[in-house]
């Protein structure tokens, strides 16, 4: 086959949309080819390797399988980041705007505290989960508009913001609640309750979204991620039971231990929610509304 015949062997079935094309070669005969082809996988160092997006230091075609499963990490790791940081933001803002409802506001060092403590951390670690070692059987979902990505997003961050709701309703029926009345724009109990489950919301989602295989390895093997969750659970710990002991952050203390173990009871409610979703349900959705299965069995 001639040189320009691979390369319009790749346009010809890169025609059917359903097709996701790969291509090894070796020989400057190949770079063509290589070059319309979606992935393409140079096995040598010479003009192959100018031609292709990737080369590969073991000349055979096992670097194929080895570029997919990383492919297909990245991917998966890219989704979960952007549904993060869209359900980070929107558990922000129903918190903020709970907080304008009841006439408060969050102080800086609360902003300050849930960014650079939590959020922050957790995007920059969170992505450093490597590939599983070996294929999976179907692919990841690409697309943002999906069923899958649409229905985790929304069903997390309604259940959220439900959470939130029900926590502040909750707590102020009670009769020995009493609630102050802060100054306009002021941190206040309010406040402080919707801070302190918003954080908790915030690390049950950052969890649900690492999950491991079959894309990704387990995530006890993220060390730097372990880390930092752990120090985001333990500080937020001190901080609900010994909030005197961050008085920059204006966390109003709540005497009543019955209230603060409601607080940390609703936290574990819509964690273990939000992780059994996204581990179960979402899982399933993926793997019915992902690609064609591929054939690892020949």
């Amino acid at each position: 086959m001639k040189p320009n015949h691979k390369g319009d062997l790749m346009i010809l079935l890169k025609q059917d949309k359903r097709n996701f094309l790969a291509f090894c070669g070796d020989g400057t005969n190949d770079t063509c080819a290589l070059r319309q082809a979606d992935v393409g996988l140079a096995l040598s160092t010479e003009d192959a390797s100018l031609a292709a997006p990737f080369t590969s230091s073991i000349f055979n075609i096992s670097s194929l399988i080895t570029l997919i499963r990383e492919g297909r990490a990245c991917l998966v790791t890219c989704v979960e980041c952007f549904k993060f940081m869209t359900l980070y933001s929107c558990i922000q803002s129903a918190m903020v705007l709970q907080c304008y409802f009841w006439n408060t506001d969050l102080s800086l060092y609360q902003y300050l505290y849930q960014d650079l403590w939590l959020i922050i951390p957790l995007a920059f670690t969170m992505d450093l989960t490597n590939a599983f070692p070996s294929l999976a059987r179907y692919r990841p979902i690409s697309d943002l508009i999906s069923i899958p990505i649409i229905s985790s997003v929304t069903i997390t961050a309604l259940t959220s913001i439900a959470i939130q709701i029900g926590l502040v309703q909750y707590l102020t029926s009670q009769t020995e609640f009493e609630l102050d009345e802060p100054d306009e724009g002021t941190p206040g109990q309010i406040n402080t309750i919707l801070i302190l489950l918003s954080n908790s919301q915030v690390l049950a989602v950052a969890i649900a979204f690492t999950q491991g295989p079959p894309f990704r390895q387990q995530i006890y093997k993220n060390i730097p991620y372990i880390i930092t969750v752990t120090l985001g659970i333990l500080g937020h710990i001190f901080v609900i039971f010994y909030p005197d002991g961050f008085q920059h952050l204006e966390i109003v203390s709540i005497t009543s231990l019955r209230f603060q173990w409601i607080i940390v009871g609703f936290s574990l409610v819509i964690a273990v929610f939000i992780i059994l979703y996204e581990k179960f349900v979402t899982s399933a959705l993926v793997k019915k509304y992902s690609q064609e299965d591929i054939n690892l069995s020949a």
